[in-house]
């Protein structure tokens, strides 16, 4: 039996983090060929990968996404 998620019918509006969203994505093509190509060691470059997500503001996106979807499972019933 397949079971709905309970997050169908959520859609995450980007508009309050587009720079955040925007630098992220730079920070995305800066380490897409390191990581998913084996340019290099991935546990080396992991790290700092991460930390330059959180620089560019990856934590404040999570945070929004959260807040919109709890208001749109309140909203919502679920």
């Amino acid at each position: 039996n397949l079971t709905e998620s309970p997050a169908f019918g959520f859609t995450f509006d980007s508009e309050k983090v587009k720079i955040e969203v925007g630098a992220c994505q730079n920070v995305q093509a800066e380490f897409q060929k390191i990581l998913s190509e084996g340019c290099d060691n991935p546990e080396k470059v992991l790290d700092d990968y991460i930390a330059k997500l959180k620089a560019a503001g990856s934590d404040k996106i999570v945070a929004e996404a959260q807040r919109q979807y709890d208001e749109w499972r309140a909203a919502n019933g679920k």
